[in-house]
């Protein structure tokens, strides 16, 4: 390894990797336990991080916390509060149940299916906060819980985003730190892999949930109501929040290319409906959409997994994996495949990505690897364990806690343990079908 990571490795005292550990399991179980707020239970365990002097109060807000994804979350929170109102939601759900004529299974089919498209075009976070609204107002109307929805399009997002550069945290992360890895190499590598597994997934996720749907009744009443109360919204209202719906999705398509961070885009397409789409005696109302509980809950838990990183538990792992693959490339990228999808879905994919990075860097200059190209499976590995193990748990993603929370402030919460038990299995056949197309596959397309 590098001297980086050697220092940081001697730096971290045995008392104080011990009390990592320690905390961050803690904070864990309390999470799944679900007894108290998430956010109380993260921030205390961030705090002790700090007193301990296990993360350093600077680093901690410089380096790990991601202010980009709480910007992001806060924009776009607002502004998916804002064209609610507009009845635009209304609008796009009486017409999805209608396309689908009002069958529970096919609309859970195509709603996943978006969810997928939605997130490989702008990122998972940004996928749900759209399509969480659509299905809990969807739901009531075909007369069956909207859980199955909600947990379905989690996991296609998950695996959605993986196939592109901005579709998830860690990809952008990935390919931020190399050049040579375009928003075309990872669809044209990555793509056909999240097609394959997101077709098989879909499929098991309608035998899953087969039973829960089947007996579901559209309620007409329910139906009228909807088709008036969107008649009823203001028709100019609805198509300036339709605008700057497409402009911001627009705007995350080609923020790469224009030099300006999607949180910018949120944020500046919620300034937009806020001065534009609402009248001024809203605002409160728009502020209130912010997930605050959520939002300090992922300060409180960026903090956490920053300890781990530096007492160094990551960096320990990454090492034990080079000498158990005696520095052979292909087992190497199987088991950063395995492992990233682990360690994603216990902690938190993007904080696990930072610090992988220079672990893989460090890897091709051990390995004497002249062309970054040559280190490429290893990257793709990264990638593909990253993204699609952050689908396992609610706290792999912020996206997948994000629909949680939402769920739950509409009364139509789930247990974490209910996520986990679809969740956990999926995620691992998914790592499975792509550890067969790293192995098999990739040596083709080098």
């Amino acid at each position: 390894m590098g001297n980086g990571t050697t220092e940081q490795l001697a730096g971290a005292s045995d008392w104080q990797t011990i009390s990592a550990v320690v905390i961050f399991l803690t904070v864990y179980v309390l999470v799944i336990m679900e007894r108290f707020k998430r956010s109380y239970v993260a921030l205390s365990g961030a705090a002790v991080m700090l007193l301990l002097g296990i993360v350093d109060v600077p680093k901690a807000f410089s380096t790990y916390i991601v202010w980009e994804t709480l910007a992001l979350l806060a924009g776009m929170t607002i502004l998916i509060g804002l064209v609610h109102r507009t009845g635009l939601f209304h609008f796009l759900a009486l017409k999805a149940v209608m396309a689908v004529k009002e069958k529970p299974m096919l609309m859970l089919v195509a709603m996943t299916f978006v969810a997928a498209v939605m997130a490989a075009l702008t990122d998972n976070l940004t996928a749900m906060l759209v399509m969480t609204p659509i299905t809990l107002l969807i739901a009531p109307i075909l007369g069956v819980t909207p859980v199955p929805y909600l947990i379905s399009q989690i996991i296609a997002a998950n695996i959605g985003g993986t196939a592109t550069l901005v579709g998830s945290l860690p990809n952008l992360l990935i390919g931020s730190a190399n050049s040579h890895l375009t928003y075309g190499s990872f669809l044209v590598v990555l793509g056909p892999a999240v097609l394959a597994i997101l077709i098989i997934v879909i499929l098991l996720l309608a035998i899953v949930y087969r039973g829960r749907l089947r007996d579901g009744e559209p309620n007409k009443k329910k139906m009228k109501k909807f088709d008036s109360d969107r008649a009823a919204a203001d028709p100019l209202r609805m198509k300036i929040g339709a605008a700057v719906m497409i402009l911001t999705l627009t705007g995350f398509i080609l923020s790469e290319s224009i030099g300006i961070d999607k949180s910018i885009v949120a944020l500046i397409g919620a300034g937009i409906m806020l001065f534009a789409g609402v009248k001024p005696v809203e605002w409160q109302g728009a502020i209130k959409h912010v997930e605050k509980d959520m939002i300090l809950f992922f300060v409180g838990f960026f903090v956490i997994v920053g300890g781990l990183n530096e007492v160094g538990i990551f960096q320990k792992i990454a090492l034990m994996a080079l000498q158990i693959t005696n520095g052979e490339l292909p087992n190497l990228a199987l088991l950063v495949l395995g492992v990233s999808g682990i360690a994603s879905a216990t902690t938190d994919a993007a904080s696990y990505t930072v610090m992988m990075i220079p672990f893989v860097q460090e890897l091709g200059v051990q390995l004497n690897i002249a062309s970054p190209h040559d280190l490429n499976v290893v990257w793709w590995s990264l990638a593909l364990g990253a993204s699609l193990g952050s689908g396992g748990t609610l706290t792999g993603s912020p996206a997948n806690a994000v629909v949680a929370a939402l769920a739950e402030r509409e009364g139509k919460g789930f247990r974490y343990s209910s996520y986990l038990k679809v969740g956990v299995p999926v995620a691992l056949l998914s790592l499975l079908l792509a550890g067969l197309y790293v192995h098999y596959v990739f040596p083709l397309i080098q």
